[in-house]
């Protein structure tokens, strides 16, 4: 039990150096292989539990990793199949021509994550056909087609006070590649 406390904390703590803005790339990538560590150390297999993001029930067998940012590709098809995600894909629009794209994702590509968020309700509306995300929201989980950019845009909007934001590790190729065989349905096709 202490131990499974030492390691929620050190957690936190490493997720939030890697979001600060004062280190350098190589003190965050230290910090994410200390935080892969962590994860691996605190990761557990619940069944039959409750999905712990979204508060509601899910039937599976599914791993939960315990970290302040990350969300993974069980955790991220509970929290759809309870319609409780805000969930932003910070792709290129020609990636999701080419790859498709997660059921009910919103894109929003990198470059243009600081602007959306800095946008009014209003005009959040009009251009992306969502509700904005208000900063007090816990369920906004970003994705990119492996984590890098996801999280860059998770540093972006945390900066702009919406801390509680996460990001799918390990992205939209994960989680297409978790599904192809069992539920290819779990990836949308866009077309132009």
């Amino acid at each position: 039990m202490i131990r499974s406390s030492i390691i929620r904390a050190a957690i936190r703590v490493t997720s939030r150096c890697m979001l600060s803005t004062q280190h350098s790339n190589n003190f965050s990538l230290l910090c994410h292989r200390v935080l892969t560590r962590f994860r691996r150390e605190e990761t557990h297999c619940l069944s039959n539990d409750r999905c712990l993001w979204a508060g509601q029930s899910h039937s599976t067998t599914r791993f939960y990793s315990n970290s302040a940012i990350d969300v993974d590709v069980e955790e991220l098809d509970c929290i759809l199949n309870e319609e409780h995600v805000q969930l932003f894909d910070v792709r290129e629009p020609s990636e999701l021509l080419e790859t498709g794209k997660i059921p009910r994702s919103v894109n929003i590509p990198l470059a243009e994550v600081e602007e959306a968020f800095r946008m009014t309700p209003d005009k959040f509306l009009e251009k992306y056909k969502r509700h904005k995300p208000s900063k007090e929201d816990s369920d906004i989980v970003f994705h990119c087609r492996k984590g890098v950019r996801s999280l860059k845009a998770l540093k972006t909007v945390h900066q702009l006070g919406y801390t509680e934001a996460r990001h799918l590790l390990p992205g939209f190729a994960g989680w297409a590649d978790h599904w192809k065989d069992t539920n290819p349905t779990k990836v949308e096709i866009v077309s132009k």
